[in-house]
């Protein structure tokens, strides 16, 4: 049996609603995935033939922030 890491996640999310008057309003939100920037490693190779055999040949995503903005009316 072969053992992967650890994964170290964070995730955050921020949203406001803010109101213009009766009709209209926006909406804002910022995301952040993998806040801490922690890398998340995948699971080791786990084919005994090959020659790569326990090491861990690649990585996840890096931090990803993204915005909104919304307005309805």
């Amino acid at each position: 049996m072969v053992r992967g890491p650890v994964i170290e996640d964070a995730d955050v999310l921020l949203f406001k609603y803010s109101n213009i008057d009766e009709t209209r309003h926006v909406r804002s939100r910022a995301e952040c995935f993998n806040l801490l920037n922690h890398p998340t490693l995948r699971l080791p190779e786990n084919d005994l033939e090959s020659p790569g055999f326990g090491q861990i040949l690649q990585a996840g995503s890096p931090r990803l922030m993204q915005l909104a903005v919304k307005l309805a009316f």
